[in-house]
């Protein structure tokens, strides 16, 4: 049987962050599939690519590795990005490793965005089927009817889907919860804040290609680097500090404390010696960042609209929210990519209705899933001394290292899901646990 599907298939994809320009690209490469692309932000390429007050540094591996691969991005982010080898912990008098193997990156999301949209503009420059529109902000009219307007509402355009990518605070999302009663969001936070601090002395100390964890709970503290003004070659690195409930400092002298107790000079994990006084000053003046808010919508649809990325599940980080993000644009792709394959479904209502519906049945686990592993594994509480979290951190190396549990660590391999992750740690402990009580009842049978 023939398609009677001969017109185009038009796709409205509001926000240009990681999701958006991921989708955007895979869908690039659909014949017959046109994309306009919405971002109320400046164009990528003639903005800064760093914010001092936010720039983490984010790491792409298994989950987001596994999307470059699918669009055709490794060769850009090879030359783009900062190869991406591993996680060093500088906690004890000896330094832990753990080796990343595979393709993986890093840089800020500036960094990420930016090579995305040069691989767009490149690839789509005689197909000219994705239109990227900057300084845009658009409105959903009708959820039901795909509708959107632009321009202060001067040009309304029929999309057959439109998908959100506007980031965590998604108005598309708080559109569709107010629109209609089925379409609910529940929020969580547990309390997690955090400030940037931007290491300005003695960086050619470290390696660029690795993220260095400088200290744990209560006070979790991860330093990265990002492209600085000559790409790659130019590192910048800044180490976001983390923490249970909202903090201020009165002074520098009480930062400069603060920092000094916890990271305390002549240790392995001193923080000071990456840091000026000008960068403790900016540090004490800093608002909290809040890092504890999670999202869970009863959907990631309603009418012809899907949200993703963060706009569908938002988490607290824990190194997976660009790698997510990308993942379900290739997830969504591909779902609506099998649909297409099946030529019975003659209409574009249909192969968008039944391509959704897959997608929402493959992501919805995965995303209940890392959100527990980021609730789990970011457990900042203050009242836990210091001497707890390196403990729980060498326990936690160890099993891993034995049993390979540590669902963190597992959620950056790319041969894993984030359910089978978590599925992981539930059955070794339960294992553990059917061992030692086994030992011990073996002990006093036989004592």
């Amino acid at each position: 049987m023939e398609s009677k599907i001969v017109d185009n298939f038009r796709i409205g994809i509001i926000g240009a962050g990681p999701a958006g320009l991921t989708l955007a690209l895979a869908l690039s490469k659909r014949k017959n599939f046109l994309i306009k692309v919405f971002e109320k932000s400046p164009d990528h390429r003639n903005s800064p690519t760093f914010n001092p007050l936010r720039s983490y540094t984010i790491d792409i591996t298994g989950h987001g590795a596994k999307a470059v691969k699918y669009v055709g991005l490794k060769e850009r982010f090879n030359s783009d990005l900062i190869h991406f080898k591993g996680i060093r912990l500088p906690i004890l008098p000896i330094e832990l490793e753990e080796s990343y193997h595979g393709d993986a990156w890093t840089g800020s999301r500036g960094d990420i965005v930016k090579a995305i949209q040069n691989e767009i503009i490149e690839t789509t420059s005689e197909s000219k089927n994705v239109s990227l529109l900057f300084e845009t902000e658009a409105n959903i009219e009708s959820s039901e009817k795909g509708i959107i307007s632009y321009n202060q509402g001067k040009s309304v355009e029929n999309f057959d889907l439109i998908i959100a990518c506007d980031g965590a605070g998604s108005t598309v999302r708080n559109q569709l919860s107010q629109e209609s009663p089925s379409f609910q969001v529940r929020s969580l936070d547990n309390n997690n804040f955090s400030r940037m601090l931007p290491f300005d002395q003695n960086t050619t100390s470290l390696n660029p290609s690795y993220l260095y964890i400088f200290g744990l709970p209560p006070y979790l503290a991860v330093a990265g680097a990002i492209n600085g003004k000559k790409g790659p070659s130019d590192p910048l690195w800044f180490c976001q500090i983390g923490y249970s409930g909202s903090r201020k400092f009165s002074s520098f002298e009480e930062a400069k404390n603060f920092l000094h107790k916890n990271y305390p000079n002549g240790s392995t994990n001193c923080l000071t010696h990456y840091i000026t006084d000008k960068a403790i000053e900016e540090f004490a003046s800093q608002e909290n960042i809040s890092t504890g808010r999670a999202k869970i919508c009863s959907s990631f649809s309603f009418g012809k609209v899907v949200l993703i990325g963060d706009a569908a599940s938002p988490f607290p980080p824990v190194g997976q929210g660009v790698n997510a993000a990308m993942e379900m644009a290739m997830v969504l792709d591909q779902c609506i990519g099998d649909q297409l394959l099946q030529t019975r479904m003659l209409e574009k209502d249909l192969i968008f209705t039944h391509a959704i519906s897959k997608f929402i049945s493959i992501w919805k686990p995965e995303a209940d899933a890392i959100r527990t592993i980021s609730f789990k594994g970011l457990n900042l509480k203050s009242f836990h001394p210091p001497i707890y979290g390196k403990i729980k951190t060498l326990w936690s190396v160890l099993l891993h290292k034995m049993f390979h549990r540590d669902p963190m660590t597992n959620a950056k391999r790319e041969d894993m899901t984030y359910a089978q992750s978590l599925r992981r740690v539930w059955i070794i402990d339960t294992i553990l646990i059917f061992g030692v009580l086994t030992g011990l009842v073996i002990f006093f049978l036989n004592f």
